[in-house]
């Protein structure tokens, strides 16, 4: 049972491995801007370091700091899955998978503060324009929105902000560098609308109609691709549990069974861990991806 239950999680992992992302078939445009955004993020989203960079940037954290967590957590796995196992092959494979569990939780805890910051972002954005309609300058708008900000990070990229102004740093400079430490397309499109705001005058009315509308976009995007990769997301989980709750049970609650595996068989546990490496392979995949949506 176990066997047959790992042989289709590889099956579901190789699917999701060379699986496209972008295969919604919808002629309509807004499935077609939803098609070629998933195609964006999922090529963003094979360029782990720099995803993993940026999850690391989104938290304070450092790569060093990583680098290190993540050779202790190889090391670690390793020698319990030795020890478990009674297999070199797979506590070298396994170790492979422990390498890689703290930018997994990385990636996952970046996701959480993205969310929060493309919240922050928006809620900064509608206020500037309502406030411009109504009649408010550029200055006292944007100091009034980041004011408003109170959630990590945007709360820190803000206030650099107004500290930029109040040191005499032109208004479109400080809001550029602000765009860079946001690091979102639609917040670098913004600072484009205020510096035309600030060269040719008005209130940039539809320069920021376009951008109210990508982000209810975005939204609807999210929404729709965050339930794929949780549903996906889930499935793995559940596959990568049955792949290492299997030794475990062989080892612990059939002893007589597995005395004969390492000297006999010993190719049944690197199997398991090659297996759990793919799966948790897959998993890091979505992970990832998951922090470019």
């Amino acid at each position: 049972m176990l066997t047959w239950i790992s042989s289709l999680a590889l099956a579901l992992a190789a699917y999701l491995r060379f699986k496209p992302l972008n295969n919604e078939q919808n002629d309509e445009e807004i499935a077609q801007r939803k098609a070629l955004r998933r195609a964006k993020l999922e090529e963003r989203a094979r360029k782990g370091n720099q995803v993993t960079l940026k999850s690391l940037k989104v938290l304070g954290s450092s790569p060093y700091t990583l680098f290190i967590k993540s050779w202790i957590s190889a090391f670690a796995v390793g020698i319990a899955w030795l020890l478990i196992t009674q297999s070199y092959g797979a506590g070298i494979v396994m170790s492979l998978v422990g390498y890689q569990l703290p930018g997994l939780w990385v990636e996952k805890r970046a996701s959480r503060h993205l969310d929060a910051l493309g919240n922050q972002v928006s809620l900064f954005v509608s206020t500037v324009a309502d406030m411009l309609q109504g009649g408010k300058t550029l200055a006292d708008a944007q100091e009034t929105a980041s004011l408003l900000m109170r959630d990590a990070p945007m709360q820190a990229i803000t206030q650099q902000y107004r500290e930029e102004v109040a040191g005499m740093v032109p208004i479109v400079q400080a809001t550029e560098n602000m765009a860079k430490n946001v690091d979102m397309g639609n917040f670098y499109f913004y600072a484009d609308v205020i510096a035309a705001i600030k060269t040719a005058g008005g209130t940039g009315g539809r320069g920021l109609q376009i951008l109210d509308y990508e982000f209810q976009e975005e939204e609807e995007i999210q929404a729709d691709l965050k339930g794929e990769i949780s549903l996906w997301m889930g499935l793995l989980l559940f596959f990568l549990g049955i792949t290492l709750a299997g030794p475990f049970v062989y080892r612990f609650g059939l002893p007589d069974i597995w005395r004969e595996i390492p000297s006999h068989m010993g190719w049944v546990p690197v199997a398991s861990s090659v297996a759990t490496f793919i799966i948790f392979s897959g998993l890091r995949r979505l992970s990832r991806f998951r922090v470019t949506i």
